[in-house]
């Protein structure tokens, strides 16, 4: 906020009159000018005055990593932003663009576009998220400025933004703003056979600039006659299905498209439920129990019916196209969450929980990651096989 807006905030705080008017600072010669108003106090000051500068001037202390800002934002931020920060519907794209400003349509991103760190954390902080501006704290608003620009490769990964280190981060559009120095335009107001305000009328509005479908809660009414049931389910969506189901990641069918779900609903819902419970891979799949002495009888009695044998290989295509993780090989005792590409099922929104302490830790010291290795010549990448750069072990294999 610049400073003539704060000489305003320090003449007047507003009061709503009983007939409903309000006084603005900027009519007020002195307190009570117009019998309303008082001078604000250095609390209220406060409160309007949280801008931070490009110059760091009015930054906070404190810090935040991109591994925590992965996790808030994934919570806070995808669903209108997407995962990478490639905007979900008309939502703004936070990531990419570079080079693009002189083309026909430009992609004005963070890290296209904007010219100062300083704007990407006054923005999150004042309006984000979109449904609960300033609900974030001021460490979450660290984070999630990090993460952003990590998102842009601003940063690595293990960057901790801080207040000592905020000015250090350079925006590559930064030359690309620049004072106006022309001279100013002042016109003067005709006010002369002015239309008459009794003859205007408003019929229409601009509708839908912001697109809020997926950000609005049902009316009161709606909500009191919900089952449940419905509102329960509606809850564990939120938690465990909306990160690929919202989106549409890893094959997920996107909640919404009815043209996929009519195909994923033939088997019936039955299918549809078992695949939510035990998980879906791109084609049905049964695990069987039955005494040992029956195996031989019901292995025959599957290849009578024309199943074909396929091993554990065929699996594990499947499961491999579709990067999802397999307890034993990528899930195990000695990982977290934060290692294996799952830190959307960790909601570090909640004011608390059990071993959040931990889990924050695990993050921020998080030195393994997963990825996807290609084989380029006829070997065979097997699980548990070690990964060489050089004579050094940087990896090992948890599935191939």
């Amino acid at each position: 906020m610049y400073n003539s807006v704060k000489k305003y905030l320090k003449v007047l705080v507003l009061a709503t009159a009983a007939q409903g008017l309000f006084a603005t600072a900027a009519y007020a010669q002195d307190p009570g000018h117009y019998g309303l108003g008082r001078i604000a106090t250095e609390e209220e000051v406060a409160g309007w005055d949280i801008d931070v500068r490009p110059d760091g001037l009015g930054i906070p202390d404190g810090s935040g990593s991109v591994s925590v800002g992965e996790g808030l934002y994934e919570a806070q931020c995808a669903s209108c932003h997407g995962l990478f920060g490639e905007g979900e519907g008309r939502w703004p794209v936070l990531a990419g663009g570079e080079g693009t400003l002189t083309d026909d349509r430009p992609q004005k991103t963070v890290g296209s576009y904007w010219p100062y760190a300083s704007t990407l954390w006054d923005y999150t902080r004042r309006a984000m998220p979109f449904t609960a501006p300033q609900s974030l704290s001021v460490d979450e608003t660290y984070a999630i400025t990090a993460y952003v620009l990590y998102l842009n490769e601003l940063v690595e990964e293990d960057f901790v933004l801080t207040k000592e280190n905020f000015l250090t981060v350079k925006m590559p559009n930064a030359e690309g703003f620049f004072e106006d120095d022309r001279p100013d335009v002042k016109n003067t107001a005709c006010m002369k056979d002015c239309k008459d305000p009794a003859s205007i009328k408003v019929i229409s509005t601009i509708a839908g600039v912001s697109p809020t479908e997926h950000l609005e809660e049902k009316g009161a009414e709606e909500s009191e006659a919900a089952e449940p049931g419905s509102v329960h389910g509606k809850a564990i969506y939120k938690q465990s299905c909306a990160v690929c189901h919202d989106h549409g990641v890893a094959g997920a069918p996107k909640t919404g498209d009815n043209e996929i779900w009519a195909d994923r609903l033939v088997p019936g819902m039955e299918a549809v439920v078992e695949r939510a419970i035990s998980g879906y891979t791109g084609e049905d799949g049964y695990e069987i129990f039955v005494p040992q002495a029956k195996t031989e009888e019901l292995w025959m009695a599957l290849l009578d019916k024309g199943a074909e044998p396929c091993g554990l290989g065929a699996r594990d295509s499947l499961r491999l196209e579709a990067s999802l993780n397999l307890y034993g090989n990528e899930l195990s005792d000695d990982c977290n969450p934060f290692e294996r590409r799952m830190a959307w099922t960790v909601d570090f929104s909640k004011e608390d929980f059990l071993a959040k302490d931990k889990l924050i830790e695990l993050k921020e010291k998080a030195v393994r990651k997963l990825v996807g290795i290609e084989v380029l010549d006829r070997a065979i990448a097997r699980g548990g096989y070690e990964v060489l750069e050089g004579d050094q072990v940087v990896g090992v294999v948890t599935s191939g």
